[in-house]
């Protein structure tokens, strides 16, 4: 009797730890396992190191409960004379539809929720070049934001992402230089993407139309 009563009380202890853990996780924000991939082609323009990369490590986290959808563009190329580097994060807040996203209506806002930056540096004299919509104290520029998902299919979605900062900012460092920061005006994102997993959070996904 007294077995049972103590393995009665370690399921209670080990149920009440489990499910505190996973009330803090969802309020910390969406949290879910991720899965990354796809192709993500990608077009810079504007006063950037480069022009165009490929992409392969990208995902989309849609949390059906609150409509917070977060698309995340990420890669480096490490080649011969250099190494580049490209991250793109963009947050949709609360959509009145989750879904909408997904449902093959483009959907256009402006936030300066946004992380954009792309570097390259060069092997030979470890010069270093970034473009970033970060201010030199700590915030984000504006940007206005277009997304169309053309195609979704087992959970996987393929479209067109396009992100217009209205200003970033250059910054230059070489070897036992200073680092130089400048404002750099304004840089157009163009990605076109395919195969880019999605992940869903929260309670529940309204019913899709594809």
């Amino acid at each position: 009797m007294f077995k049972r009563l103590l393995f009665s009380l370690f399921i209670f202890m080990a149920c009440s730890i489990f499910c505190s853990t996973y009330t803090f996780a969802q309020d910390e924000g969406i949290e879910v396992e991720l899965i990354t991939g796809g192709q993500a082609n990608c077009r810079f323009n504007g006063k950037v190191p480069f022009r165009r990369i490929k992409a392969s490590n990208n995902n989309i986290v849609t949390d059906a409960s609150t409509g917070r959808t977060e698309v995340s563009i990420n890669s480096e190329l490490d080649t011969e004379k250099n190494t580049i580097n490209a991250n793109i994060f963009t947050v949709v807040e609360a959509l009145s539809n989750p879904a909408t996203l997904l449902s093959g209506e483009s959907v256009t806002f402006e936030s300066t929720d946004f992380e954009f930056s792309i570097s390259k540096e060069r092997k030979s004299d470890g010069k270093i070049i970034e473009v970033t919509n970060e201010t030199p104290e700590g915030e984000r520029t504006q940007g206005t934001v277009t997304i169309l998902v053309d195609t979704f299919v087992d959970n996987k979605a393929s479209g067109t992402f396009q992100t217009t900062f209205t200003n970033t900012f250059r910054t230059i460092e070489k070897l036992e230089e200073d680092v130089e920061t400048d404002e750099n005006g304004r840089v157009i994102v163009k990605c076109t993407f395919k195969n880019v997993p999605v992940n869903f959070s929260g309670a529940g996904l309204p019913d899709l139309p594809f």
